[in-house]
């Protein structure tokens, strides 16, 4: 009974992305619940990142893709071992 959402347009509830330097937000929209049964509850999606859809491998864009997020999380994988990371 969810539904996806990317910059606005539904798509397939089953959707593979990446984050990117160039795309749209990512929103999962459910039905209300008991607290508020009048309004459709929103969540977001890797939230203040861009993402591109991308459900089909061919359509992936290296140049698009925007690596500080993924450094940026594998830092914080590394760090939780307690290693020191330096990285440019």
């Amino acid at each position: 009974s969810s539904r996806l959402e990317w910059g606005g347009t539904q798509v397939q509830n089953t959707s593979r992305y990446y984050i990117a330097l160039a795309g749209k937000n990512l929103v999962k929209i459910m039905p209300p619940d008991a607290r508020n049964p009048d309004a459709d509850r929103r969540i977001g999606v890797d939230v203040g990142w861009n993402v591109q859809m991308c459900n089909n491998a061919n359509d992936f864009d290296w140049t698009n893709l925007n690596r500080r997020f993924y450094v940026d999380e594998a830092k914080k994988l590394v760090t939780g071992l307690g290693l020191s990371v330096t990285c440019n």
